[in-house]
């Protein structure tokens, strides 16, 4: 029996400093042995540098890059831009252990994440956090022509506990592929969408700290007034964007993990095509509400 806690993290160029956070984060909060694997896109993959630094930094962590060929989703409706959020479907192909833990780069890991080896799937395939009903989704289109009830919860797909034996069983991901491809139109949200749809009767109850969800406008709370546990950045941008300081009100709970780790800060990206592209859309989308984007200036030392 493999004692290491197995976990999970989908990542591509475009993100790679943000996984360098979140995984700083995981690692330091964790007390139990872990086996990291980082399902990348083998044509734009993490960066070999922010792959290097974590080794050198973390000796004891064993970490694995499993390349996948994002070809197989190009007749998938791509998320801003890019279709590697499907690679999440491919967990159960590509990964050979019975159970594991999937973690979003856009996170901040603030528990033992062995905490969740306790937390029994039962009968379900997946665990993960409900937030609201089917009705009140963006593809509750979808899932009205698919006969699912309106009143089912609708799950994140951020953090998610995966029996990858039982998805293995029913072929999985090849079936949402296929899911995917034949209702492109209605698929809204990349791979939760098709989770959602095809696994609504397989999803257990994720604890909801295990994926506390802040977004730009969310409430300011003290990181000390929250229940231990993941931190999750929705929406856009994204805290390893430039700029980002100005628009998040949670950007310190994620500025605090690169002031532990200044050897990991000096990876930060500058802005970029995929960063300005997040900023401009945050600003835009607040405008269209009528409202004007919240700023939050702070100063912090290198």
């Amino acid at each position: 029996m493999n004692s290491k806690i197995q976990v999970v993290y989908c990542a591509d160029l475009d993100v790679s400093y943000g996984l360098l956070i979140s995984l700083a984060s995981l690692i330091e909060n964790t007390n139990s042995s872990i086996k990291i694997s980082i399902i990348t896109d083998k044509e734009r993959p993490v960066s070999a540098n922010h792959v290097k630094a974590l080794r050198l930094k973390y000796p004891y962590v064993e970490i694995e890059i499993i390349p996948i060929d994002t070809l197989r989703f190009h007749e998938l409706p791509p998320l801003v831009e890019s279709r590697f959020p499907y690679a999440k479907l491919l967990i159960p192909e590509v990964c050979h252990v019975s159970k594991v833990i999937y973690i979003d780069v856009d996170t901040i890991v603030d528990v033992d994440i062995s905490s969740l080896l306790g937390v029994e799937l039962g009968s379900n395939s997946i665990l993960a956090k409900p937030v609201y009903s089917m009705k009140e989704s963006l593809e509750k289109l979808l899932f009205k022509n698919l006969k699912i009830s309106e009143d089912l919860m609708y799950c994140n797909t951020g953090v998610l506990v995966m029996n990858l034996d039982m998805l293995r069983k029913s072929n999985f991901s090849r079936r949402a592929i296929k899911f995917g491809k034949a209702n492109s139109d209605q698929v809204l949200t990349a791979d939760q969408s098709i989770i959602n749809a095809m696994l609504y009767k397989e999803i257990g109850k994720l604890p909801a700290n295990y994926n506390n969800q802040v977004n730009p406008n969310s409430e300011l709370i003290p990181i000390h007034d929250y229940e231990k546990g993941i931190f999750h950045f929705v929406g856009a941008p994204k805290p390893w964007d430039p700029l980002a300081r100005l628009f998040l009100s949670h950007f310190g709970i994620w500025r605090e993990y690169e002031r532990k780790n200044p050897d990991l800060f000096l990876f930060r990206p500058k802005l970029n095509k995929s960063s300005m592209f997040r900023i401009l859309k945050y600003i835009f989308r607040t405008l269209k509400k009528g409202s004007l984007p919240r700023l939050y200036f702070r100063i912090y030392k290198r």
